[in-house]
Formats: C-alpha cells, sequence, structure tokens
C-alpha cells in the first residue's frame, strides 16, 4: 500500500515548519508553500499545532520513527528540501538540518543544486494527493520519487 498516512503527513508538516524556522523566522514564501501542502494533504493548522512551533517543542526529531514506509521518508526529505529553497537561499542552518534528517533516515538525499524548486514542488504535491487519496497500489512506488 503506498498510501501516507495521516500521521506520517503530519510529522512531514511538523519537519517542514521546523525547517522554515531553522533561519531565524518563517518566511512568506515558506508560510505559503506550508499551507498549500497542508491543503493538499487535507490538513488544518490545528492538525499540526499551528505554524508557530516553539524551538526544542515538537522537533521532529523523535517523530521521524513515525515514519514508517521509505515513500514518506523520501517525502519527508523533499519537503525539507522545498521549504530550505523557497525562500531563495539555503541558510546554512538550513543545510545542517537537511543533511542530519537525510542520514537519519537512511534513505538517500536530495541533490538541491540539480533541483529546480519547481520541479521539487511539483512533485511533493503530486505525491502528497496521491498519499491522501484512497486506493489499491496502483500509487507510485518510492522509486518514482527520484531523490538522487
Amino acid at each position: 500500500c503506498s498510501k501516507m498516512k495521516k500521521t506520517e503527513l503530519i510529522v512531514v508538516m511538523k519537519a517542514a515548519i521546523a525547517m522554515a524556522q531553522k533561519d531565524g523566522k518563517l518566511e512568506k514564501p515558506e508560510a505559503e508553500l506550508i499551507q498549500s501542502l497542508l491543503d493538499i494533504a487535507d490538513l488544518t493548522l490545528t492538525d499540526i499545532g499551528g505554524l508557530d512551533v516553539p524551538r526544542g517543542k515538537g522537533d521532529p526529531e523523535e517523530a521521524v520513527v513515525a515514519l514508517e514506509s521509505v515513500k514518506a521518508k523520501r517525502v519527508y526529505l523533499l519537503t525539507l528540501a522545498c521549504v530550505a529553497m523557497i525562500d531563495g537561499v539555503l541558510d546554512p542552518a538550513e543545510a545542517e538540518f537537511f543533511a542530519a534528517k537525510a542520514k537519519k533516515l537512511g534513505v538517500g538525499t536530495i541533490d538541491v543544486g540539480k533541483m529546480t524548486l519547481e520541479k521539487a514542488i511539483a512533485t511533493l504535491e503530486r505525491v502528497i494527493a496521491e498519499g491522501k487519496s484512497m486506493g489499491g497500489s496502483t500509487g507510485p512506488q518510492p522509486s518514482d520519487i527520484d531523490l538522487m
């Protein structure tokens, strides 16, 4: 079954907010991206505890264990990459956070230099939309999210 669980989607969204705050503030494009992903995932800000995640609280460090499938782990990394890139500047704190997560998850990494933001976001939106839709095994396999 390739459908992502709601719990996995919530972990991904919380991570997106944590990433957005790594450079010190939640920028407007970051907030808009997160909101559009929430809409696609049929989640609300309430589901994920709001945009203002206090530092150290709800930090998705432990939550990555809730990501069971390779697909969910890759969506998580792709989400972090999109949030990090959307304001046009990859902050060193964001890059470090991303690298640490990629290492912890062990499903490969994303070469943010090779991927355009538009392509990354389009892929992410497609996968999240597929993730919440009901259905059998017709969804993409983890390899369809080409991260390398």
